[in-house]
């Protein structure tokens, strides 16, 4: 026995079918050339698979010799939200392109996109937030964390009171500004590269902490530049 399917059917399977399609492309484009989060997928091109953190350890360096990153972070976010706390776990994905750019998009169970942050230059802009996602997720903090990003990378305009710490005792890049403390720890060695894969972030002025794991990383690739583009 077959089942009739409709013309309305039909033309709500398109719609989904474009809008999977769409979400698809943006993963992609994201990641610039990087197989979305699915490393072993096949068709991939394997020379611009991302590295999984898993190489020599080696000692933290004050200055960042790279010029471009690309990276899938686990990320958890603690803030203050009325009398308590609020706790938030996302997977971020990141490209940087030094001396003055960055995109982090933030996925959520289910891979929804919580928040989509573009900085260029000396602005940093939430070009998507999903209504509803999250109420602790307020734009003055998505912003803040945009700000946190740039002094960990180095980002111009560096704020003046912007300052770097060493302690190669316990493997630590210290990075202190007015509003925040940056700990980079369990530096790996990347394309030959010394790269932090865990950072804690203390941000003072809105009372949120961050805690960032690094999954995969490839360094100095070649970024689109539509990637960077705020639009209106």
């Amino acid at each position: 026995m077959y089942e009739t399917v409709s013309r309305a059917d039909r033309a709500q399977g398109a719609v989904m079918k474009r809008g999977c399609a769409w979400r698809t492309a943006l993963a992609q484009a994201l990641l610039a050339g990087v197989c979305a989060l699915s490393i072993g997928e096949s068709g991939c091109d394997n020379a611009n698979k991302p590295i999984i953190i898993k190489g020599p350890s080696v000692q933290p360096v004050p200055d960042i010799r790279w010029g471009t990153m690309r990276a899938v972070h686990r990320v958890s976010i603690d803030m203050a939200k009325g009398d308590g706390r609020e706790q938030v776990s996302v997977r971020g994905v990141l490209a940087v392109e030094r001396p003055d750019r960055f995109r982090l998009q933030a996925k959520g169970p289910g891979d929804i996109t919580l928040f989509d942050l573009i900085k260029v230059g000396g602005d940093v802009k939430v070009v998507q937030s999903m209504a509803g996602a999250d109420s602790g997720m307020q734009q003055k903090v998505l912003l803040s964390i945009g700000a946190d990003l740039s002094a960990m990378y180095d980002l111009e305009p560096v704020h003046p009171s912007h300052k770097k710490y060493v302690d190669l005792k316990v493997g630590e890049l210290r990075i202190v500004e007015n509003e925040r403390t940056i700990r980079a720890q369990h530096f790996k060695e990347v394309q030959g590269q010394s790269v932090p894969t865990h950072i804690d972030i203390d941000n003072t002025a809105l009372n949120y902490k961050v805690s960032i794991d690094v999954e995969q990383a490839s360094l100095d690739e070649k970024l689109d530049p539509a990637l960077f583009r705020m639009g209106k």
